[in-house]
């Protein structure tokens, strides 16, 4: 808000705020200012997610329609010390903030895509069907360490479940999608550039094909930069709506997943963020 105030456009990290209400304040300051206000997802700028995945998603002509989701992300705690902010509830911390809303947004993504439609425009209902906080302590209350929901999204089942986990298990992020005629797999669509894949397995036949593309082998954040940068540009050019069409992770779809992480966190029996304790 401080940099808004002062003239500055913002790319802010992940999630944009404690909740919902927080990311409207934030959003109508940057009105107020007439400055860009970017929530920093970087995977969706890579190439693997803005291209090969949403042309994929799109093709219901070949997969039929999408039924289920089930997401994982999961990092091992003993890489983080115990003051982490993470761990803080006065910073905003707990699992689902921090891995969750990754998998909150991949999940708006991917639906939205298979339907053709970006997270900015108008989505379909959600319903937070039931909510589990893991690994909760009774000396921090409220931080979860770990999350699992269950969430129907624009009819879609989608069961996402994320954790700083207590063993040595390597680090895990994968998406598996259930469509009519096939099953897509994504792994790691997080940090691509290290290691990724995509595999389609058609129902009928058991045949797959493995999809990868690593562009030009540049991290999400290089291209999350070219194209904030790239938006303030077109802004000095005069055109804020077309800035917000290039860094697109913003406004609408800022609310609308902090809404459904607001929602999450009510229905495992915590508070909501931001919420004075």
């Amino acid at each position: 808000m401080k940099a808004l105030r002062s003239g500055k456009h913002v790319l802010c990290e992940k999630p944009l705020a404690n909740n919902a209400n927080e990311v409207r304040e934030m959003i109508e300051e940057a009105k107020t200012q007439n400055r860009l206000l970017v929530e920093a997802f970087h995977y969706q700028y890579h190439p693997l997610c803005i291209d090969t995945l949403k042309t994929l998603l799109s093709n219901k002509d070949q997969h039929g329609e999408m039924k289920s989701l089930s997401a994982t992300f999961t990092v091992p705690r003993m890489f983080l010390k115990a003051n982490d902010i993470r761990f803080n509830y006065s910073l905003g911390g707990g699992a689902q903030m921090d891995l969750g809303c990754y998998l909150v947004s991949m999940m708006r993504f991917i639906v939205n895509s298979s339907k053709n439609r970006t997270d900015n425009d108008s989505e379909g209902p959600f319903e937070v069907i039931k909510a589990e906080a893991l690994q909760v302590e009774s000396n921090n209350p409220q931080i979860d360490f770990g999350m699992r929901s269950e969430i129907l999204f624009d009819g879609v089942q989608c069961n996402l479940y994320c954790e700083f986990t207590n063993d040595w298990s390597r680090f895990r992020h994968e998406i598996v999608i259930e469509c009519e005629r096939v099953t897509i797999t994504i792994a790691y669509l997080i940090m691509p550039t290290a290691y990724h894949y995509i595999t389609v397995r058609q129902r009928e036949t058991g045949r797959s094909q493995t999809i990868k593309n690593y562009a030009d082998n540049h991290t999400t954040y290089y291209y999350q930069l070219k194209a904030f940068c790239e938006a303030v540009n077109k802004f000095e050019e005069g055109s804020i709506e077309e800035a917000y069409q290039i860094a697109y992770t913003s406004r609408n779809s800022s609310v609308r997943n902090m809404e459904i992480i607001d929602e999450i966190y009510r229905k495992a029996g915590l508070v909501v963020r931001g919420t004075e304790i």
